[in-house]
This record gives C-alpha cells, sequence and structure tokens, in this order.
C-alpha cells in the first residue's frame, strides 16, 4: 500500500481493509461497496485526515459506515464530509494538497447515469 497511488475498494467488508497510515500522502482511496451504516472499508483515520467526498451528505449519513462510525468514533461532521459530487463537480470542494483523498459512493443509481451519460456524450462527441 505504501507505494500506491490509488486504492479501489469494492467489498461487503464490514471492517476497514488496511490501516490508512501505510497511504501515501497523495493517495485516492475509492471506498464503493459496504453501504451499510455499520459496516466500513476505512478506519477513522482516513476519514479524519483526507478529503472526504461522498454521493450526498443525506446518504452518507444514514448509509456509509464509513462516514458514520468515524463520526461516532469522534470526528465531527463537517470535518467527516468535505463535500459531495455535486460540489466537486461544481468546484466549490478543493482537494488539499498532501492529504489522501477519499471517495465513498453507496451505490446511488443517479451517479451511475451521469456517468454513463457522460460517457456517451464523450464518445459521440468524438465521433462527430
Amino acid at each position: 500500500m505504501a507505494g500506491v497511488d490509488i486504492v479501489a475498494c469494492c467489498t461487503s467488508a464490514s471492517t476497514p481493509l488496511f490501516d490508512s497510515a501505510v497511504l501515501r500522502p497523495k493517495a485516492c482511496v475509492v471506498a464503493i461497496g459496504s453501504h451499510d451504516p455499520d459496516a466500513r472499508e476505512v478506519d477513522t483515520a482516513l476519514v479524519a485526515r483526507a478529503t472526504v467526498v461522498v454521493e450526498t451528505r443525506q446518504s452518507a449519513l444514514s448509509q456509509a459506515g464509513d462516514v458514520v462510525l468515524a463520526i461516532g468514533d469522534g470526528v465531527p461532521e463537517a470535518e467527516a464530509i468535505t463535500g459531495d459530487l455535486a460540489e466537486l463537480v461544481r468546484g466549490a470542494v478543493h482537494p488539499a494538497s498532501g492529504r489522501p483523498r477519499l471517495f465513498k459512493g453507496v451505490g446511488e443509481a443517479w451517479s451511475d447515469v451521469v456517468v454513463a451519460s457522460a460517457a456517451v456524450e464523450h464518445l459521440l462527441r468524438g465521433r462527430g
């Protein structure tokens, strides 16, 4: 883990998959497997030190155990979530230099549709 830039967590794990202390400061972690408020793929330490982007705050605070449990462990809610996807796209979220980046998704279908639509639009423009 110490030498990687991207970590993809796509499991139904109930406990953290790794010790986030070994992550490089510029690492990007995508945690999209677990979606239960009592399960997590990443540890509290990562949520506390990372720039955290979620699909929506509402879904993260009700379904994302990675976030919910970190808040329960004492990470203030305002620090546990830096922003959501809409804020990131609008440029309202600026990932901090020297801090890992964490995207926590719980499988909201709208985000899949948006990404698929953007991919199709990109492909069609490339052919025109």
